[in-house]
């Protein structure tokens, strides 16, 4: 865990100490699935991920948010789209379409208000996080880390006084560097993808 998830933990923990009255500790397993946007819908074919989010009321509307999640892809392109060393192509022994499996495993942490409406709680916010691309396929096996800043927006439907379901979305941006085979002749400069997640939250603290 990065220190900016230490930092994010240690001032909910704070909150859970000073203000008894309003500090809650939620804890949301969920699902998730990357939605490539832009560019990334040409190459990027998204799959079923997971993920858990822990959160701490700081006040009345606001709250920190720590989470962990795994976005999984799989990246190709048609071999003839992409510049690559022909001695490399030849040892390889490539198919005419290249297929990749790609998984980002996100560390991320936020801040996030609230505005209670009606039967429902939107949402919004801004979250950190950092990414570590995890590239496999044709004898691959390639691991890199990056960092990137997203806007948050959100639902919160409660169901009972402790439960409630939540769905968030993101638009994640990750700018990658040209030291992933085959990636970056795909990729070419970015990923950009939609995090969109859903789960159930079950509040530990103080009920109202």
């Amino acid at each position: 865990m990065n220190d900016l998830l230490k930092y994010i933990l240690a001032v909910g923990l704070v909150a859970v100490i000073c203000l008894p009255g309003l500090a809650q500790f939620s804890i949301a397993p969920q699902l998730n699935l990357g939605l490539p946007a832009g560019n990334a819908q040409a190459y990027a074919t998204p799959r079923l991920g997971y993920g858990i989010e822990a959160g701490y009321q700081l006040a009345d509307r606001w709250s920190a948010t720590a989470a962990y999640d795994l976005y999984a892809f799989e990246v190709g392109a048609n071999l003839d789209e992409l510049d690559l060393n022909p001695v490399l192509d030849a040892l390889l022994n490539l198919p005419e379409t290249v297929s990749l499996d790609l998984s980002v495993s996100s560390w991320s942490g936020g801040i996030r208000y609230s505005i209670p409406y009606f039967k429902v709680v939107p949402f919004i916010g801004i979250t950190a996080s950092t990414n570590n691309i995890k590239v496999s396929g044709y004898g691959l096996n390639i691991s890199r880390r990056y960092r990137g800043l997203a806007p948050v927006i959100g639902l919160e439907w409660p169901l009972a006084p402790r439960w409630s379901v939540q769905t968030a979305a993101r638009l994640q941006t990750i700018f990658l560097r040209e030291d992933i085979p085959f990636v970056e002749d795909i990729i070419k400069e970015h990923l950009v993808f939609v995090p969109i997640q859903a789960g159930l939250v079950f509040q530990l603290g103080h009920t109202k």
